[in-house]
């Protein structure tokens, strides 16, 4: 059998280690992974610009509109409170005070000898104005707006004679308007006309001097009306 000699296996065995070094393996292995990392930085660098370019491109626009948006806010908000203003004078207008139903009440509880003279109503209006409070939170300051309120307070005041003092007519008098369906409706229960002040000494009267009566008058405070803005 013959014998085969390989004259080149010490060199190729020099070759095969020298492709085998993990030293010359790792090199190119951190040349790929810093190249890598070149051209991600590059891209990066890339998408900055590009987002600082259309950055000042949305800026340049935005600096356009910018006038126009303030005008429709604008617009906006006083659209918003003349809706507001509109709403309240509405809910005004039918939630209002009516006199008239009032004077018809007091028409209707008239009792024998009793004359009334005057009949005096007085409506005040209390304006509290619109608020603005900060509230620190955890969260940071929060803002809480307390919209204005006006106070609506209304005041009815009979003065009349009663001829039959003897029976104190004025108590059913009182009474009648106590039980007049529409004072019940707009006053608290246990809340009517009481007496304000005293009764008058007897006084003739001018037009009979057989007769004498009394002064007196009877007051009442209907709830108070709070309305928002």
């Amino acid at each position: 059998m013959p014998i085969r000699i390989n004259l080149l296996a010490e060199a190729q065995s020099a070759e095969d280690l020298r492709r085998r070094d993990p030293v010359k393996r790792g090199i190119w292995i951190g040349s790929f992974l810093v190249a890598l990392t070149l051209l991600w930085c590059a891209k990066l660098q890339f998408d900055i610009w590009h987002e600082g370019v259309t950055r000042t491109r949305l800026e340049k626009d935005w600096a356009l509109k910018e006038p126009k948006y303030k005008a429709l806010v604008a617009m906006q908000e006083k659209s918003i409170r003349l809706e507001s203003m509109d709403s309240n004078l509405d809910r005004y207008a039918t939630n209002r005070f009516l006199w008239a139903n009032a004077l018809n009440a007091v028409q209707h509880s008239i009792v024998d000898d009793i004359q009334i003279t005057r009949i005096r109503g007085e409506q005040s209006f209390e304006m509290t104005n619109p608020e603005n409070a900060t509230n620190n939170t955890a969260n940071g300051p929060v803002v809480i707006h307390k919209p204005g309120v006006a106070t609506e307070k209304i005041r009815i005041v009979l003065d009349a004679r009663d001829f039959n003092n003897q029976n104190q007519t004025w108590t059913k008098f009182k009474e009648a308007l106590a039980k007049n369906e529409y004072f019940k409706l707009h006053l608290k229960r246990g809340e009517s006309f009481v007496l304000d002040g005293t009764q008058s000494a007897p006084q003739r009267d001018p037009a009979d001097p057989l007769h004498e009566y009394v002064t007196f008058s009877l007051v009442s405070k209907l709830p108070e009306v709070k309305r928002y803005e």
